[in-house]
């Protein structure tokens, strides 16, 4: 592997160059793997949350309707039960 530039011009850093390489080869296939082999950039990814953001947020305000509208069904139903013994 070609030893990389930010070495090159520091040799402090040459006791280190393993984890450096290390680190930057640990990026270069973490970027691929977020960017889809660069069929997208960076900034596509990091938006994600707008869109699962809102799908979530609409998810658990269904869930919460859904909640409701069972809670007050099965009010109506004991209500109803209830109103038949009285008669």
């Amino acid at each position: 592997m070609e030893t990389l530039n930010l070495i090159k011009n520091d040799p402090w850093l040459e006791p280190f160059a393993d984890a450096i390489n290390g680190r930057h080869e640990h990026f270069l296939y973490k970027e691929k793997q977020l960017t889809n082999n660069g069929r997208k950039t960076l900034a596509d990814f990091a938006e994600g949350h707008l869109l699962w953001g809102t799908v979530i947020a609409l998810t658990v305000q269904n869930i919460n309707q859904e909640r409701k509208e069972t809670e007050n069904r099965t009010l109506a139903h004991y209500f109803f039960q209830v109103s038949q013994v009285k008669q």
